[in-house]
């Protein structure tokens, strides 16, 4: 009873997930084609709150009909999971620092478009986080399959974004941008094991991705410190992901230690 249960749990976590990647795909074919806006531009960027908050309602009706928020991962954190991304989120931190301290020199257009940034980064890293480290990744982690849901979750998580060739992006910027994605599930959804929580993974991703966005508001030439920061802190992320991997036996196929 308890596997078909689980099985039933499962399929309907993969049709969620082809409606949330059919909802994003929409969305970006429609700033493209209907508004003009291309991946990341000025209009998409002031624009992106609304597919986004769009996706915020979906999401909790998900969890109200078919989870609890303690099933996607909104659990007591395990503190000692903190050690092994302390140096990243020092690099984050840093990060955040510099941005602030160019706001400063910036025009109106710019900072518009950076307060614009941090309001839909912040819902980016909530909805992606919580379908692809909750809602999928937890369905495997409560079966046992661990590395499998590290994996598929990852995988996942990346290709979700060959959605935006749909806003203009080109195909090889699209390449890159699936292969850092799959490192980063990999990082988001290791630390999301090892902290029995989301809400790290969440926070990781916001700030992560609102640096980075507005690295490129403010632009590479005036913030230096910033990019070399941006850099640091990938490379922090796969030395962390892959010391935990390998300590937790991941590559030898046994199961990662996970607390409900």
């Amino acid at each position: 009873m308890e596997n078909a249960v689980q099985k039933k749990k499962m399929k309907a976590t993969y049709i969620i997930m082809i409606i949330n990647i059919a909802m994003i795909s929409a969305s970006s074919y429609i700033m493209k084609a209907v508004f003009g806006y291309s991946y990341l531009d000025e209009g998409f960027l002031k624009a992106v709150w609304i597919p986004q908050t769009i996706y915020c309602i979906f999401i909790f009706f998900v969890i109200k009909k078919y989870y609890s928020f303690e099933e996607v991962g909104f659990r007591k954190i395990n503190k000692k999971g903190f050690l092994p991304i302390i140096p990243n989120i020092i690099v984050i931190l840093l990060m955040l620092l510099v941005t602030s301290l160019e706001i400063p020199s910036v025009n109106t257009s710019q900072k518009t478009l950076i307060i614009s940034a941090l309001g839909g980064t912040l819902l980016v890293g909530f909805t992606e986080e919580v379908m692809f480290r909750g809602v999928l990744l937890q369905r495997y982690l409560e079966n046992g399959q661990i590395k499998k849901g590290i994996i598929i979750s990852s995988l996942m998580f990346s290709l979700m974004h060959c959605s935006n060739i749909l806003s203009g992006q080109s195909i090889a910027k699209t390449g890159g941008q699936l292969v850092v994605t799959f490192i980063m599930g990999l990082f988001f959804a290791t630390i999301s094991v090892k902290l029995n929580n989301i809400v790290v993974p969440i926070l990781y991703h916001f700030l992560w991705d609102f640096s980075v966005i507005s690295l490129g508001i403010i632009g590479i030439n005036n913030a230096p410190l910033l990019a070399m920061l941006s850099s640091v802190a990938n490379v922090l992320g796969i030395i962390v992901m892959v010391k935990i991997l390998i300590k937790e036996k991941f590559f030898e196929g046994k199961k990662l230690e996970y607390n409900r």
